[in-house]
């Protein structure tokens, strides 16, 4: 079978990389080849939003995973283009079609974890975007010209993995000897994704006969911020400061930086517990999690990678590390 990845980032190239360990055919496309890659998985470089460039890449494809996003500031916009360009090329071609996302579209959590048929209640913006894009997909779905399945994911951490609630703020200053920054309440229970696991999941969904369903990322036991910085503790052998970044200073932030201003309106995941349950997928598809440990473990290892790298490319001008900028 060939499988076609669109999008490049940390769970696009997951993806492509446990789809390639299943011997498939694998082709990732983006505008610029990724680092990394296994050597069996060939890059196409296009732009998704030009369609005969995308339906070219896309030629011979069993199944397509759409693994793409859009500036988190300009998702009304960007994102459902995004979407529309890859849908018309999976029809073109006649593939399959797997979409990645995430929970926003469930809305506020409640006393049970979300379940894979939790109902979309949106209360965001960014959470109404994702839920008129999956309502399209399924609406093709139901009509019977588009085979789709969803996987979905709560908030990610991993290799790679720097805009995120675990990224750059968290473990990216912990690695640097800083303190870790996080959000709402310290306590709260939080369900936390491994990109590599998001990858394993597409690329079981992608394999699977069956088609149509909601599958979510396994995911390991919820932990609250205060546990993984803890856990970061252990692994770094240094004591990590945490402190929680109130929604007012993002605000604030968010008068000179728009993509900050974005994250205002999801603040209150981080303000009460926030779970997501898996068990229909584990079932199914017969996944399980990574470890925890062992998943941050080569998280931190790929942070104090990406350091080295940038204080050796910057040592000869300025004798100095700097962060490196998505």
């Amino acid at each position: 079978m060939r499988h076609v990845v669109l999008g490049a980032g940390p769970v696009g190239r997951s993806a492509a990389s446990a789809l390639a360990g299943c011997q498939q055919d694998v082709v990732i496309v983006s505008r610029a080849a990724p680092p990394g890659l296994p050597r069996t998985v060939r890059h196409v470089a296009a732009d998704v939003l030009d369609g005969p460039a995308l339906e070219r890449a896309c030629e011979g494809a069993d199944v397509v995973y759409q693994c793409l996003n859009a500036p988190y500031h300009l998702w009304p916009e960007r994102f459902p283009p995004l979407q529309e360009a890859a849908v018309r090329a999976a029809r073109a071609v006649k593939a399959r079609y797997v979409s990645f996302e995430n929970v926003y579209a469930y809305g506020l959590p409640g006393a049970a974890p979300f379940s894979e048929g939790q109902p979309a209640a949106p209360c965001s913006g960014k959470g109404r975007v994702r839920a008129a894009m999956s309502e399209a997909l399924a609406r093709l779905y139901a009509q019977g010209v588009l085979e789709v399945t969803f996987v979905r994911a709560s908030d990610l951490f991993g290799p790679g993995m720097r805009a995120s609630a675990m990224g750059d703020e968290f473990i990216g200053r912990a690695v640097a000897g800083k303190g870790a920054r996080g959000f709402g309440d310290l306590d709260a229970p939080h369900t936390w994704t491994y990109t590599r696991d998001a990858g394993a999941t597409l690329a079981a969904a992608g394999l699977s006969t069956s088609w149509g369903h909601v599958w979510h990322v396994p995911s390991d036991r919820p932990r609250s911020q205060r546990e993984v910085a803890a856990e970061l503790s252990r692994l770094l052998a240094h004591a990590v400061p945490l402190s929680s970044t109130p929604p007012f200073v993002l605000g604030l932030l968010g008068l000179f930086r728009p993509e900050v201003k974005a994250l205002v309106e999801m603040a209150y995941e981080f303000d009460r517990p926030f779970v997501v349950g898996d068990e229909k997928t584990r079932a199914a598809l017969g996944l399980a999690s990574t470890p925890f440990a062992d998943a941050l473990e080569a998280t931190v290892r790929w942070f104090r990678g990406a350091a080295t790298t940038q204080s050796v490319q910057r040592a000869p001008r300025e004798g100095a590390v700097s962060r490196q900028t998505q």
